[in-house]
């Protein structure tokens, strides 16, 4: 994928886009979000557990991740965050969060100043704090044993409801500002927030076009970690008042519960 200005490279073929949607920076994405009463995020797990976050509520959430980091972390624009979670909706809105505190995303780098997970790994311990989930759908804190956390970890689930739910960044994120790297051809290059807002906006066409019989797009997460494609899509489905809906990929093993959802949620596998 490419993240040159208004060029989407996908599969080896260069293609032009037009965006008609636009946003300036990420507040302006979080205004729209909030202003939507729609499903925009909804999580499917292995208990048999259905979470549905709105819009607005899935604004809320992104803006109490974005205090989380600014308020009791001290993040500033700069700060590098490795991102170790998989897709879930309490990730997608924690690292949604880190953009909006302006944290730049490296995988790469041997000590980031935060990393974002839900299992400890060796990556961790590296990092000047370590953000620690649980995947249970509504855990008010992690349900797991800590004791092989590095000393400054905290607990998301357990801090995250204490931050308020409306962000006011006293410096907004420029579009200049680089907020991670993208790979394409071999050749790896920084993006900026204004290509990345492109590229949401690229989705937020493409899933405006899925018509009022479409409600959401079923996803079934990766085994890697999240990344700035997988969060601009997400963003640009939410974008078109669509849902993302997530599968866990154990209950996505049944063909049947898979298709299921589909009916249910009304929704569609591709975009």
């Amino acid at each position: 994928m490419s993240w040159s200005r208004g060029v989407v490279v996908r599969l080896g073929v260069m293609t032009r886009t037009v965006a008609s949607q636009n946003f300036a920076n990420l507040e302006t994405f979080s205004r729209l979000l909030a202003s939507s009463p729609r499903p925009a995020l909804i999580w499917y797990g292995t208990d048999g557990e259905r979470v549905e976050l709105s819009g607005k509520v899935t604004e809320n959430w992104i803006a109490k991740s974005a205090n989380l980091f600014v308020d009791e972390l001290d993040a500033t624009h700069g700060d590098s965050i490795r991102l170790a979670a998989t897709q879930h909706w309490r990730s997608i809105v924690a690292a949604l969060g880190a953009l909006r505190a302006g944290c730049v995303i490296d995988s790469e780098i041997d000590r980031p100043t935060f990393w974002l997970g839900f299992e400890i790994d060796e990556r961790a311990d590296q990092a000047e704090v370590a953000v620690v989930m649980d995947r249970a759908a509504l855990a008010t804190r992690y349900g797991r044993g800590t004791g092989d956390w590095p000393d400054d970890a905290i607990d998301y689930c357990a801090e995250i409801r204490s931050f308020g739910d409306l962000f006011d960044p006293i410096d907004t994120v420029p579009g200049s500002h680089e907020i991670g790297m993208a790979t394409t051809d071999g050749q790896t290059t920084a993006v900026t927030l204004s290509q990345w807002m492109e590229e949401v906006a690229a989705w937020c066409d493409r899933a405006s076009g899925l018509g009022e019989e479409t409600d959401g797009v079923v996803v079934i997460p990766s085994a890697e970690p999240l990344g700035l494609d997988v969060l601009a899509r997400s963003c640009g489905i939410m974008a078109a008042g669509k849902a993302v809906i997530l599968v866990d990929r154990q209950v996505a093993k049944s063909a049947e519960s898979l298709s299921s959802i589909s009916v249910d949620e009304r929704a569609v596998s591709t975009v």
